[in-house]
């Protein structure tokens, strides 16, 4: 029988050592490779297909439009709201068709002077409106004779009224004019012959109403903005007062005297009729 040498198994296992650090010292093998995926379907078409137009972004839509008032142009500075006064002188006559006037008048005219204060309490625009205050005085245009006595008639009238104004432009404006007041009439009979005279004295109500046009002929300062205007105008109307009886006594002090003299009576009178006049006025 073959006899094994004994260093057999030593050989054997150095061996099996060996193969086992072999095998220690290798890399573990990776995970297996996973295969490319192919490209898809949509992928390839997008690659081949013309390149996408994108549609723009809307523009927001506009905010709504609000209307507002168009603004009114200033107005030219002589139409500028503004307070103001003034003064008016004016010569006034009167077409008087009352019987009881005819003692004092050959004519039928009444002719006195007229002069007011006025103060504007409105304006809007070409539109204003004044205040105005006057005062009046006059007689008979010529003389007259009553009771073979030479005869002479004055009268006193007061005014509270109003006066409104359309500006038609710069230069020129429309006018029209209202004033109630109070009347006082003091008529008279006189001779040489006699020591006194014969006189009445007596109140009643009066009213005038006219319409005109105002020009302005002259301004102080500046074009626009004048301090002071001056103005003439005319105007036509009516003037009417109550009708008064007319019982004229004797102008004496000593009432005994007047009783012995007595009354005198003329017809009621009464000075309604056409009104026109001419005015010169100025205001700032």
């Amino acid at each position: 029988m073959t006899r094994l040498s004994p260093l057999l198994p030593w050989v054997v296992a150095l061996a099996l050592v060996l193969l086992g650090a072999l095998a220690f010292a290798q890399d573990p093998p990776g995970p297996p490779a996973m295969p490319e995926p192919a490209a898809s379907t949509s992928s390839a078409a997008l690659s081949t297909s013309a390149p996408l137009e994108l549609e723009p972004p809307r523009a927001a839509p506009p905010p709504p439009t609000v209307e507002r008032p168009t603004p009114r142009s200033p107005p030219p500075p002589y139409l500028a709201p503004q307070w103001g006064v003034g003064g008016r002188i004016s010569p006034r006559y009167v077409w008087v068709r009352d019987a009881g006037f005819d003692p004092y008048a050959i004519n039928d005219l009444l002719i006195g002077v007229h002069v007011e204060g006025m103060l504007r309490v409105w304006n809007d625009g070409p539109l204003s409106a004044w205040i105005l205050a006057g005062w009046s005085t006059g007689g008979a245009g010529s003389s007259g004779t009553a009771r073979q006595l030479s005869s002479s008639m004055s009268f006193h009238n007061l005014q509270i009224g109003v006066d409104g104004r359309y500006t038609l432009n710069r230069r020129i404006s429309l006018l029209a004019r209202a004033a109630p007041g109070a009347h006082r009439f003091r008529t008279s009979l006189a001779s040489g012959g006699l020591p006194y005279s014969l006189a009445s004295t007596s109140w009643t109500w009066s009213a005038e109403a006219t319409a005109g046009a105002a020009v302005m002929i002259g301004a102080v300062g500046n074009d626009d903005w004048p301090s002071a205007r001056m103005w003439v105008s005319a105007d036509l109307g009516y003037a009417m007062t109550g009708k008064v009886d007319n019982k004229l006594r004797a102008d004496l002090e000593a009432k005994e005297e007047q009783k012995r003299v007595g009354t005198t009576t003329l017809p009621s009178l009464s000075t309604s009729g056409v009104l026109f006049r001419i005015s010169f006025s100025v205001t700032f």
